[in-house]
C-alpha cells in the first residue's frame, strides 16, 4: 500500500505524454501495412494528410481515453514494483 502515491504519480505523470504521443501511435500502425500492399498510407507525410482530409483534426485522438485507461494502471504497477524493489535492494 506504500506504493500507491508512487504509481497514481507515475500515471498522473505519464498521461499528457500517452496523450501528445497518441496520434503517432496510430499513424504507426497505419504504417505496418506490408510494403508494396495497395492503400494511401504510402509513407509518414501521406499517412497523416490522408488522416486530415479524410476524418479532420479531432479523429488524430479518436480512441485515445480507451488506450490510456489501458496503459495507465500498467505504467504504475512497473513504477510501483521498481520502487518495491529498489527499496528492498537497498535494505540488503
Amino acid at each position: 500500500a506504500a506504493e500507491a502515491p508512487v504509481s497514481v504519480a507515475a500515471a498522473a505523470v505519464q498521461a499528457p505524454v500517452l496523450a501528445l504521443l497518441y496520434p503517432l501511435d496510430t499513424f504507426k500502425t497505419r504504417l505496418q501495412i506490408p510494403f508494396g500492399a495497395p492503400g494511401p498510407y504510402q509513407g509518414s507525410p501521406a499517412a497523416f494528410a490522408v488522416r486530415r482530409v479524410n476524418a479532420g483534426l479531432p479523429p488524430y485522438w479518436a480512441g485515445v481515453l480507451p488506450s490510456m485507461a489501458n496503459q495507465l494502471p500498467t505504467v504504475g504497477l512497473i513504477c510501483a514494483a521498481f520502487e518495491a524493489t529498489r527499496r528492498a535492494i537497498d535494505r540488503h
